[in-house]
């Protein structure tokens, strides 16, 4: 499961360090979490296995803010999923847990348990973080 980040601000590195802290720190609790999509996200379909998610950045107040304005910066978050993220993203339904969706996505690409546990809450996280679901 991976995604790319149009606006080219992503350190993946720092997300990977997080997710695997996270990871470490959840034990088996994120089982039981149940990912829903993020009001305002609009997903579309790119040839099938490919999908491009977005939404609006929250507008930010400051410097930040004017520079934005002025430079004429995107004002929306655009994330592109490959195949394997595309199909997380549709099994993401508001009531199956992310066990749920582990299983479907190890049954689906062949993973092994354990990788596929760990990549699933990375990527769990990762969406979380850009504000493309919530978890609960």
């Amino acid at each position: 499961m991976s995604t790319s980040n149009s606006a080219g601000n992503s350190n993946k590195a720092e997300e990977w360090r997080e997710g695997a802290t996270a990871v470490a720190q959840t034990g088996d609790g994120w089982r039981r979490l149940v990912p829903r999509r993020q009001d305002g996200v609009e997903a579309r379909s790119e040839g099938g296995e490919r999908v491009q998610l977005r939404r609006r950045r929250p507008a930010r107040g400051g410097v930040r803010g004017w520079l934005d304005r002025k430079l004429g910066r995107s004002v929306f978050i655009q994330v592109e999923l490959d195949a394997r993220g595309a199909f997380f993203w549709g099994l993401i339904n508001g009531i199956d847990t992310l066990e749920t969706i582990e299983g479907r996505m190890r049954e689906r690409f062949g993973f092994e348990r354990e990788a596929s546990r760990e990549a699933t809450l990375r990527f769990a996280l990762l969406l979380a973080r850009r504000g493309l679901i919530g978890l609960g």
